[in-house]
Order: structure tokens, then C-alpha cells, then sequence
């Protein structure tokens, strides 16, 4: 090998070094980024050139990024997984933004695996999950008047509405067993609910399919009534924000068909706590301690 092709190549190990410690920035597209459910456009505020031969001189052979800034289109905000969003998104909106393809949701399983920090019962429910294309949302709904509706006869739980916030099984569990790390290992690990990761994201797709395996730290609460209703049980409907993508969607759409539910965090505070009492047929609304009944209009039924 002659010295110049070694040079070189000792110039491109100068070069993947360079990419490993700084990082090149690609080129975004501003039809790809910036928008509403897509990804923030990347930009490099701080480059540096990597010259050849040894990085010390004389011809530079490419640049790479040291410090980059991520942007999104007036008036959008970047989420926590680095998608454009609103700082309050209607569960409408979400779903005109667009849903997770099956590889997309199957990667944040994926990575939560990784982690090694998941319990015994939670790493085998996420290793058993198949999300299917335009399931859920990519991004949550964050609507603090956002509607939803719960069944519920579980008395703390009925209690913890009527005190304003909603009880997740896994706060009503812990409550009761005496060996409480050993809850953990099986059922956790406890979420963060202040940071958006892989886990939170995991834990809310399996309760879908199974909210006591593990115990669930979130409440799945329907977009309406008639799905609330099909899980039996009193059915209470109100106000929150759900800081929760839509799931169980058919093809993306409101109107497939589909089991459409929020997992909403435990403590999430609500208001406009109204249940429906079937002996009646009429909805009470829970106000100054008490229930009273109240005609609801039918779109909010």
C-alpha cells in the first residue's frame, strides 16, 4: 500500500472517529420536517472541519457537527420523543397528523427492552405485543377539555374521581400488598410520568390488551360512551388532559370501528365528573359532594 492511499485511509479513520464523538447533521427536508407529527428540522449551529492527512493538516476532507438545534414550524413545539406538536392537541388533530406504522410502535417496544430495567411480568408482555399499522397516534393528545369516558364499580377508584383524579390498578394494588419491591420487580419498573420515554410509551400500549400484566400505572379511558359502556360497569365521563396518544384505532380513523381509548397516567387530574345511571337513564353530574341528575345533550352521550 502506498503512503498516500494509507494517508487517506488514516484520514477516514480521522473522519468515523469525528462522526462518533460530534456527529454529522443530515440535510432536512423542509417538506419532512418541521411539521405537524413529523420530525423537528435538524440544523448545525457549531461545525468542524477534519482535515487530511492526521486532522492536523493541510486539505480539509469534511466537516462534521459538534452542537446542533432542532426546530419545528411556528406554532409548533417539539415533544419529548422529538416529533412537532401543539402545546394542545384534540384527539381530531392527533389523528389527522397521522399513526404509527407497526415497525415505528414495534421500535419503542423494542428499545424498552433494552433497558433491562423492566419487571418480570412487564418484559414478557412487552416481548409478546404486536402493534398492527395506524393503531395509534404518533402523537398525544394534550387537550386539557378532552372528554373521556371510564367503566368503573371499583369503590377507590369511584372515590378517587369524586376527589378529581383518576386511579390507576396498579395504585390500588400496591395500596394492599405488604412486599412492595417485590411488586415492583414483577410489575414495574414505576414510570416517570414527567418523561417521555420508550417505557411510558411500552407500559401504554400492553394495557390495551391486559391491564393486570402487568398492573397498570395508566386508566384506559374511551373517546365515547358506547366503547366505555362495552367493558360493563357504571360509566363516569370526564374533562382531562390525557398526555396520551390514541390507540386501538382502525386505519388511523375515529370511524373504523375500533376500541379508541387513551392510557391516562394515575393522579391525572380531571373535572366535569359525570356518571351515567342506567336505572334512570340519566346522567348525573357530581357537584358540591353530590350527584345530581342533569340532561346531557346527546352528543356528549
Amino acid at each position: 500500500m502506498n503512503i498516500f492511499k494509507q494517508g487517506r485511509l488514516l484520514g477516514l479513520g480521522v473522519i468515523l472517529s469525528a462522526i462518533i464523538m460530534f456527529g454529522f447533521t443530515a440535510p432536512s427536508s423542509a417538506e419532512a420536517c418541521g411539521k405537524l407529527g413529523q420530525p423537528a428540522c435538524v440544523t448545525c449551529v457549531d461545525k468542524v472541519t477534519v482535515y487530511f492527512p492526521f486532522n492536523f493538516c493541510c486539505i480539509p476532507e469534511a466537516s462534521s457537527c459538534r452542537k446542533t438545534a432542532y426546530t419545528c414550524n411556528a406554532g409548533y413545539v417539539r415533544d419529548g420523543m422529538g416529533i412537532c406538536t401543539k402545546t394542545s392537541l384534540t384527539a381530531e388533530e392527533a389523528v389527522k397528523a397521522g399513526c404509527r406504522t407497526s415497525r415505528s410502535a414495534q421500535l419503542i417496544l423494542d428499545d424498552a427492552k433494552k433497558t433491562g430495567d423492566l419487571g418480570t411480568i412487564t418484559s414478557s408482555q412487552v416481548s409478546a405485543f404486536r402493534p398492527t399499522d395506524k393503531w395509534m397516534t404518533t402523537l398525544e393528545v394534550t387537550d386539557p377539555n378532552t372528554w373521556g369516558y371510564r367503566a368503573t364499580d371499583f369503590p377507590d377508584e369511584i372515590k378517587s374521581l369524586e376527589g378529581g383524579k383518576t386511579l390507576s390498578k396498579a395504585e390500588r394494588r400496591e395500596k394492599k400488598v405488604t412486599d412492595k419491591s417485590a411488586f415492583w420487580r414483577q410489575n414495574g419498573p414505576k414510570i416517570d410520568y414527567g418523561t417521555k420515554s420508550s417505557i411510558l410509551n411500552s407500559f401504554q400500549m400492553i394495557a390495551t390488551s391486559d391491564s393486570s400484566k402487568p398492573m397498570s400505572q395508566f386508566s384506559s379511558v374511551a373517546l365515547d360512551y358506547e366503547v366505555a359502556s362495552g367493558f360493563g360497569g357504571t360509566v363516569y365521563k370526564f374533562q382531562m388532559n390525557p398526555s396520551s396518544p390514541v390507540l386501538g384505532l382502525r386505519d388511523c380513523s375515529l370511524s373504523g370501528g375500533g376500541e379508541t381509548q387513551f392510557q391516562v397516567k394515575g393522579g391525572t387530574p380531571i373535572k366535569n365528573l359525570h356518571r351515567f345511571v342506567n336505572s334512570k337513564n340519566k346522567w348525573e353530574i357530581y357537584k358540591n359532594g353530590k350527584w345530581q341528575i342533569v340532561a346531557a345533550p346527546n352528543d356528549e352521550l
